[in-house]
């Protein structure tokens, strides 16, 4: 192949580089990426959908407290699926899972303090 006035050779590819990128039909994610079954994938898809539904309507009724509900419950159904198809890779889900839900979290909380001090504030005069 020739690019660029050079000639670039072709890389040699090692056995073992081939049987880590060969996908294994054991794997527990085989069932999302082959043509065998489509459900998996129609139930991941049904599931997201009504997640972002949920906070939809949770963001038109105007009731945060819908909305860090469905976001606690959503994080958790994303590690709980990174750990059922990932195995091992699935756990690096984990970390930065969590500590976006604690700074969520976090947030709202500090968010609601402030909201219901100034309301209490608003009362008293």
């Amino acid at each position: 192949m020739r690019r660029g006035g050079q000639w670039l050779v072709a890389a040699s590819t090692s056995t073992e580089a081939l049987t880590t990128l060969t996908f294994d039909a054991s794997h527990p994610a085989y069932s999302f990426f082959s043509n065998e079954s489509m459900v998996p994938l129609m139930v991941l898809t049904i599931v997201v959908i009504a997640f972002l539904i949920g906070l939809f309507s949770a963001f038109w009724r105007q009731n945060p407290w819908i909305g860090l509900f469905l976001i606690n419950a959503g994080t958790l159904v994303k590690i709980f699926v990174s750990i059922a198809i990932g195995k091992e890779t699935g756990t690096a889900a984990i970390v930065p899972s969590l500590s976006s839900l604690a700074v969520i979290n976090l947030v709202a909380f500090v968010a609601w303090r402030l909201f219901r001090n100034k309301s209490e504030a608003e009362g008293a005069t």
